[in-house]
């Protein structure tokens, strides 16, 4: 059978890729659907006997947000660069994908320590600090495992692009080549989609 039919494992690749990345994302969802569900379990548990911690959510994570949106923006332009071979523009896109991706990270951060000074933790240590402050293990330990997860795909996606930036600058991205951006762009915006989602089920959690 020669590479060029209709049946060929080089015709076949493109879709067994994609599949695999859908494969990939869908369980990535069912991941965050099932610690999502769990906190409602244990939220309603520890309601019934007022041990639920409930606080705000600092507005450094609503700026995540927006990073997180404007870096699925830029990655579009740049897929809308790719496929009229626009290279300057393509890698402009990418660049910005990446410094917006950072930032999501380092207003996490940013966030994580907020939520530290309001008392919010991952485990309660006001025993061994000595003071009358009472933090729920299972409040914060969720807010920090959900984000935390998250965050951690996030690094996975910025290691995508970087490898994205360096396969557009030796001009290895093309109109006639673009499965690798493409792979990359399915994830990045699934990562963004489930940031929202993550979001909105938090606000509305522990507000």
């Amino acid at each position: 059978m020669s590479i060029g039919a209709p049946n060929s494992p080089a015709n076949n690749q493109p879709f067994a890729l994609r599949f695999l990345m859908w494969l990939y994302i869908v369980s990535m969802s069912m991941i965050f659907a099932g610690f999502t569900s769990a906190m409602i379990v244990s939220m309603n548990d520890n309601m019934a006997n007022n041990s639920w911690l409930h606080f705000t959510m600092p507005h450094t994570f609503a700026l995540s947000t927006f990073f997180a949106l404007a870096s699925s923006g830029t990655l579009w332009w740049a897929y809308r660069a790719a496929k009229r071979d626009l290279h300057k523009q393509l890698t402009a896109s990418l660049l910005a994908s990446l410094v917006l991706g950072i930032l999501f990270l380092m207003t996490q951060y940013i966030g994580f320590g907020e939520l530290y000074e309001m008392g919010v933790r991952f485990v309660d240590n006001s025993a061994d600090i000595g003071t009358r402050v009472q933090v729920n293990n299972a409040s914060g330990s969720y807010f920090m495992i959900l984000t935390g997860a998250h965050a951690a795909h996030i690094v996975a996606g910025i290691l995508v692009l970087l490898v994205q930036i360096f396969r557009a600058m030796m001009y290895r991205i093309t109109s006639r080549n673009l499965l690798g951006l493409h792979l990359a762009a399915i994830f990045w915006h699934a990562l963004t989609f489930v940031w929202i989602y993550l979001f909105i089920f938090l606000s509305v959690v522990y507000n």
